[in-house]
């Protein structure tokens, strides 16, 4: 995704990617605890802040799920993340 920075997971089933490019724009978006909640509130998806892992600029996000459910789940966190960007 344009703009999001990620570590390729050794063995976990979670991922963590940056996400700070898009705080602090139109949106008042300052935190990963807003971002997460704007994207389940307006696209259905769920993360976890990073803040709860003392790192506000990324979100944890699990993939122990279907490839389809995966899918559609990063689909919507990119319409979400592009959203932001304009």
């Amino acid at each position: 995704m344009k703009n999001v920075e990620c570590v390729r997971p050794q063995g976990a089933f979670y991922a963590f990617p940056d996400v700070s490019a898009y705080y602090n724009n139109n949106q008042d978006m300052t935190s990963s605890f807003k971002l997460c909640q704007y994207l389940l509130e307006n696209y259905g998806v769920a993360l976890v802040p990073g803040s709860a892992y003392g790192m506000d600029q990324h979100v944890r996000l699990s993939f122990a799920v279907s490839p389809v459910t995966l899918a559609k789940a990063l689909d919507r966190v990119q319409a979400g993340l592009q959203s932001l960007a304009h």
